[in-house]
């Protein structure tokens, strides 16, 4: 059976998935970030090929693997993308190969169409944009370096500095700085600026505290609004520039990486709004599933020699969105990268994963909610113990909205916009149809737990 082996590997996560050529995912497997610009092209390699060699051990029938499609962050400069192809290469993965930076896969994962610009803001923030003719336009994506701002480093760095300058005085009061705290469990913003500096920190702040910024904005907090257009703005002007190169100006633009995927309706507005006032027709793509989707469909477009047979391509897409998530342990892991799988925290979408979409069909049985009211139902009728990231939430309601279990509409709260969430018939059956099986599940799990 023909086969092709996708690699798509971010900042802080690596998945490795082998689909056959009609669709079928026949392995996945996903491990912690091994972004070769961080631990190195050989250490980076060995701990992809670890996990190649983890997939086919457990594949259940025989397969020839006849392309690799491996897109990773960090594969920005064309000498880093040349070496990086050598290594795939020799790593024997796979007969025939292509090689390039994630941002790529994302688009795959979004659009089929031939002219498009996609953007990448996940650790960092990256864009691109493809023509029907085949030319293309990227950005370096070298940090603050190639004048870069926005990815999850910046804005973790940006809401310290404003949460740090309310502590001490310096700076106006942000609920940054209490919400900061919270998430991180510290008494003081202090605290956790001594603890970063320490290396004492275990919490990957590029992941955890982006979600805050955007519960904050939600919430009208001024200084966090601001970061959040600020964001928006850096947005708009890399698609204007990839636009203007291209000479595009009515195409889908792909958004996709754990910051962007959200659909923050704040930052969203804010990108439209900045997209129409350059006068560039746009529609917004938003993009939750796994961008190894992108590779794996840029593998069979490469099988078939064109563009994968729509049926496959739909297949493939189906059993993507049903994959495990969750971030296994790696034989053979380089040293680095072990050091930074032992320190990954424990996070809400670990905890929630399968649940979610019911909680909040549950949360809206009470009545119609915007976003940021739904996040605060969460957290109260938990007792505070679920604090959802606004980056789990918005997905979720994404996915009711699409599956016709909610509707929404623009409404007005506080004087400012807000999208408003309520449950559909559709919605309600299934939350009884839930909330009947859960109790069966909760009674016989309890009768072997009971004493």
């Amino acid at each position: 059976m023909r086969a092709v082996l996708a690699v798509d590997g971010g900042g802080t996560k690596t998945d490795v998935l082998i689909a056959a050529e009609d669709g079928r995912v026949l392995g996945h497997r996903r491990v912690d970030g091994l972004p070769p610009h961080k631990l190195g092209l050989d250490a980076s390699i060995t701990g992809i090929g670890a996990a190649v060699r983890q997939v086919r051990a457990e594949l259940t029938e025989p397969v020839e693997i006849r392309h690799a499609a491996v897109f990773l962050a960090g594969a920005d400069l064309p000498a880093e993308i040349e070496a990086l192809d050598r290594a795939v290469a020799a790593a024997g993965w796979a007969p025939d190969t292509l090689v390039e930076n994630d941002t790529f896969a994302l688009l795959r994962a979004g659009t089929t169409a031939p002219d498009a610009v996609a953007v990448v803001c996940g650790t960092g923030i990256n864009c691109v944009g493809v023509t029907s003719d085949g030319r293309t336009s990227r950005f370096p994506a070298l940090g603050r370096l190639s004048g870069d701002w926005g990815g999850g480093r910046d804005l973790a760095s940006e809401m310290l500095w404003h949460a740090v300058r309310a502590e001490d005085g310096r700076g106006p009061e942000t609920a940054l700085r209490k919400a900061v705290c919270e998430r991180l469990g510290t008494a003081n913003v202090r605290a956790v600026v001594e603890a970063v500096h320490a290396g004492k920190l275990a919490a990957d702040l590029a992941t955890v505290l982006p979600p805050v910024l955007f519960e904050v904005a939600g919430s009208g907090d001024e200084l966090a609004m601001s970061v959040v257009e600020r964001l928006a703005g850096e947005v708009v002007r890399m698609v204007a520039v990839t636009c203007a190169r291209l000479n595009l100006d009515r195409i889908p633009l792909v958004l996709g990486g754990s910051v962007l995927a959200g659909g923050h309706p704040l930052l969203l507005a804010g990108i439209e709004r900045g997209l129409a006032g350059r006068g560039l027709r746009i529609g917004i793509v938003l993009v939750s599933a796994p961008p190894v989707l992108g590779a794996a469909l840029l593998g069979l477009d490469r099988l078939s020699g064109g563009r994968a047979p729509e049926p496959a391509a739909i297949r493939l897409a189906a059993e993507v969105s049903t994959l495990d998530l969750t971030t296994r342990p790696l034989q053979g892991l380089p040293a680095r990268a072990r050091t930074r799988t032992a320190a990954r925290p424990l996070t809400e979408p670990d905890i929630l994963r399968g649940h979610l979409d019911t909680l909040i069909l549950a949360v809206l049985e009470r009545g119609p909610l915007h976003g940021y009211g739904i996040i605060e139902a969460l957290r109260a009728r938990s007792g505070g113990a679920l604090r959802v990231p606004s980056g789990s939430v918005y997905p979720a309601l994404h996915r009711l909205e699409a599956g016709g279990s909610i509707s929404s509409h623009n409404s007005v709260y506080g004087g400012r916009n807000r999208r408003t969430y309520q449950l559909t018939g559709r919605g309600r059956v299934a939350v009884r149809t839930q909330r009947q099986a859960w109790q069966e599940f909760a009674r016989i799990v309890g009768s072997f737990l009971d004493e």
